[in-house]
C-alpha cells in the first residue's frame, strides 16, 4: 500500500506541474491550448442544446454558415460534455471542464493498475504496472514530451483519447476476468462501465473491439449459451446507452468526408517512434518486455498471448499503415501507436517484475527503484504547463472585434493549418461565441473533415482553393454568399492579397501576436443575410428567427440540414448556390410576418 501511495503521489505531483497554476485552475476560463478550447466549446454547446431541446446535438449557426453541431467528427467526448453539464451549475462551466480534465490526468495510471489486477498479475506486478504507467504518462512523447513543453496528446488537447487508451485496457481486462471466473461483481462493473468507454472517446471502439472479440471467441465454447446471451445483452446495452449521440452520428453520416491526415515513409515513422531524440520513445522497449511478459503467461492465462499477439499486431499496423487506407485516413491513425504502448504496459510490467524479483533483498530493490523515481521527478518540470487564462492579447483581440463588428454579418477568420498550428495565441482559432456572439466562417478546428468545411479559410486555402487562384471578382461572390463583412488574416500572403483589394477591403486594425500579428479588414459591402426575399434575421443555437419576412420565396445565407422545420409550417427546401456542396435554406412564405426555423 505504501508503494502504491508513493507512486501515485509522484504522479499527482507531475500532474499539477502540467496543469494550469491554482489561480488558473480555479478561475472560470477554459484551458487555452490547441484542441482544449474546441472541446470546451463542445461542452458549452451541449449545455445549450440540452437546456433548449433535451438533445446533446443541434443546429449551430456560429460556424460554417450553420452546421449540425456535435454529430459527426465532434460526436465523441460525450462523457466530458455530460460531466460538464451536470457539474457546471455548481462549479461554473470552465471549472467543471477543468475538473474533468484533471480527473482524466489523475486516473490514468490507477486505471492501468486496476487492469493489471484483473489480468491476474501478482501484487508486485500490479505495482510495476502502476510505476510503468506513471513513467510512460509523464515522459512518453505521445503524452507529454521531453524536452518540448507539454507535447503530444496533452498539448494537443487529446485528453479524452489519452484516457480512453487506459480505460480500454481496463475494460478488456475486466471482460477477461469475468469470462474466466464469472463473478457477478465483474459483470455488474461491465454493465456500469461499458457504456462509458465509447462516451469517453468514439475511437476507443477501434482500440477495444478486437481484444474483446478474441477473449469472447476463446471462452464461448466452454461458457455456452448463457455467456453468449450476456455478452450480446452487454453489447446491446452499450450501444443503447450511447444512442443519444450514435443515432445523430449515423443520421448525418453523409456529410462526413475522408481527409488524409498525412503519412510518412515507413522507415521514418519507425525511427520517430523508437529512436528519434526529443522525448522518451519506449515502443521498442515495450515490444521487447511485452513479448517477455506475454511468453510467461501459462495455462488459463495463455488466452492473453492470443489477445496481445493479435491486438498488438492490429494496432501496430493501424498506426503505421492506417493513413494509406481511404476509410481510416481521416482518423489520424498514428494516434493508435499510443494505444499500442498503453496496451503493452501490462505484460511489460509482468516482465519487469519478473526481473525485479531476482534481486534477493528489499534494500537492493530500493536502491534500484529510488534513482529511477528521482530521475522521473527531476524531469517532470521540463514538461511545461498548460494555460487557463486568456492571454491579454487575446482579450484585446476580442475587445477590438466587439467594438468594430456586429451581428449584421459574419467574420471570416483565417484558421491555423498543419504548417502553422496554434496561430491564435496557442490555439487554432478564437472560439468567440461563449465570450462574443459573432458568427464566423472558418473553424473551430482545421482538421474536421465534413462537407460544411468548404466554408472555411484554412491557412492560405479558402473555399476549397488556394487564395492565389481566386480572381477577386469571383471571390467577392463567395464573400457575399456567406455575408462576410470583416476579414481577419495572419499570413503574409493573405495580407498582401486583401491589401490589393483597394476600395473593397479596408484595413481597420493591426493586432500584435507572435511574429506576424493579425490584420483586420472591413469589406465595402452591405450586410444582408438574404439571397432572396427580405426581412431581419436573428440566429442562435437550434433557432433562426425571420422578422418582417417578405412574401414569396425566401433564401437565407444559412446552411440547410434535414432536421429543420418551421413555425408556422411553410414549405422548406434545400437549394445550392455557387460551388458550396452544402445547400442553403429556402422557404415559401404565404404572408406570415414572422417565421421561426427550428431544429
Amino acid at each position: 500500500m505504501l508503494s502504491f501511495l508513493v507512486l501515485f503521489a509522484i504522479h499527482v505531483y507531475g500532474v499539477f506541474i502540467i496543469l494550469p497554476p491554482p489561480a488558473q485552475l480555479l478561475n472560470d476560463e477554459p484551458i487555452f491550448n490547441h484542441d482544449f478550447p474546441v472541446h470546451f466549446y463542445q461542452a458549452y454547446t451541449t449545455r445549450r442544446y440540452l437546456l433548449r431541446s433535451g438533445r446533446t446535438w443541434g443546429y449551430d449557426p456560429y460556424y460554417m454558415a450553420g452546421y449540425p453541431g456535435n454529430t459527426i467528427y465532434d460526436a465523441g467526448y460525450k462523457l466530458n460534455n455530460i460531466f460538464v453539464f451536470v457539474f457546471s451549475p455548481l462549479l461554473g462551466l470552465a471549472r467543471a471542464y477543468k475538473l474533468f480534465v484533471l480527473l482524466t490526468f489523475l486516473l490514468a495510471p490507477p486505471v492501468l493498475y486496476g487492469a493489471a489486477k484483473k489480468f491476474g498479475l501478482s501484487p508486485g506486478g500490479c505495482l510495476a504496472a502502476l510505476g510503468l504507467a506513471v513513467f510512460f504518462w509523464h515522459l512518453d512523447h505521445n503524452f507529454t514530451g521531453i524536452p518540448r513543453p507539454v507535447s503530444g496528446f496533452l498539448m494537443w488537447g487529446m485528453f479524452t483519447f489519452a484516457f480512453a487508451c487506459f480505460f480500454a485496457v481496463y475494460l478488456v481486462a475486466l471482460f477477461y476476468a469475468y469470462s474466466r471466473r464469472r463473478r457477478k461483481s465483474d459483470l455488474i462493473l461491465l454493465f456500469v462501465l461499458g457504456p462509458l468507454l465509447p462516451a469517453t472517446h468514439l475511437f476507443s471502439l477501434l482500440i477495444a473491439w478486437l481484444p474483446l472479440l478474441v477473449i469472447f471467441l476463446h471462452y464461448l465454447p466452454r461458457r455456452g449459451v448463457r455467456y453468449l446471451g450476456l455478452v450480446l445483452a452487454w453489447t446491446a446495452w452499450i450501444f443503447a446507452a450511447n444512442s443519444f449521440w450514435l443515432i445523430p452520428l449515423l443520421r448525418f453520416r453523409e456529410i462526413g468526408l475522408y481527409w488524409p491526415t498525412g503519412s510518412r515513409p515507413l522507415a521514418a515513422m519507425i525511427g520517430h517512434y523508437t529512436f528519434r531524440a526529443g522525448g522518451l520513445r519506449p515502443l521498442g522497449l515495450l515490444l521487447f518486455f511485452g513479448a517477455v511478459g506475454t511468453a510467461n503467461w501459462r495455462g488459463e492465462e495463455s488466452v492473453l498471448q492470443k489477445v496481445y499477439l493479435i491486438s498488438g499486431a492490429y494496432l501496430l499496423l493501424l498506426g503505421l499503415f492506417g493513413s494509406r487506407i481511404h476509410f481510416l485516413a481521416s482518423f489520424e491513425p498514428t494516434r493508435f501507436i499510443g494505444s499500442l504502448k498503453v496496451l503493452l504496459l501490462v505484460p511489460a510490467a509482468a516482465a519487469v517484475w519478473l526481473l525485479f524479483r531476482q534481486l534477493s533483498s528489499r534494500a537492493a530493490r530500493v536502491l534500484l527503484a529510488a534513482p529511477a523515481l528521482a530521475f522521473l521527478i527531476y524531469l517532470m518540470p521540463s514538461t511545461g504547463r498548460l494555460c487557463a487564462d486568456l492571454p491579454p492579447q487575446a482579450r484585446d483581440f476580442i475587445a477590438f472585434l466587439e467594438e468594430h463588428t456586429d451581428r449584421s454579418a459574419r467574420i471570416l477568420m483565417q484558421n491555423s493549418d498543419p504548417e502553422n498550428i496554434g496561430r491564435y495565441f496557442g490555439t487554432h482559432m478564437l472560439i468567440l461565441p461563449p465570450d462574443l456572439p459573432r458568427e464566423q466562417i472558418g473553424g473551430p478546428h482545421y482538421l474536421v473533415p465534413k462537407q460544411h468545411h468548404f466554408a472555411e479559410f484554412k491557412g492560405d486555402f479558402i473555399f476549397g482553393r488556394h487564395l492565389g487562384e481566386w480572381e477577386p471578382g469571383r471571390l467577392k461572390e463567395y464573400l457575399d454568399l456567406y455575408n462576410i463583412k470583416w476579414v481577419v488574416v495572419w499570413s503574409d500572403f493573405a495580407r498582401d492579397y486583401f491589401q490589393r483589394l483597394e476600395g473593397y477591403a479596408v484595413e481597420i486594425g493591426r493586432l500584435p501576436a507572435g511574429r506576424r500579428g493579425f490584420t483586420v479588414y472591413e469589406l465595402s459591402r452591405r450586410p444582408d443575410y438574404f439571397l432572396a426575399g427580405g426581412g431581419t434575421v436573428e440566429a442562435d443555437y437550434d433557432r433562426i428567427r425571420i422578422s418582417g419576412a417578405s412574401t414569396g420565396e425566401i433564401i437565407i445565407k444559412y446552411h440547410w440540414i434535414k432536421t429543420l422545420k418551421t413555425d408556422p409550417p411553410v414549405p422548406l427546401d434545400p437549394v445550392h448556390r455557387l460551388s458550396d456542396p452544402v445547400p442553403f435554406i429556402r422557404l415559401e412564405n404565404p404572408g406570415y410576418p414572422e417565421i421561426v426555423i427550428y431544429n
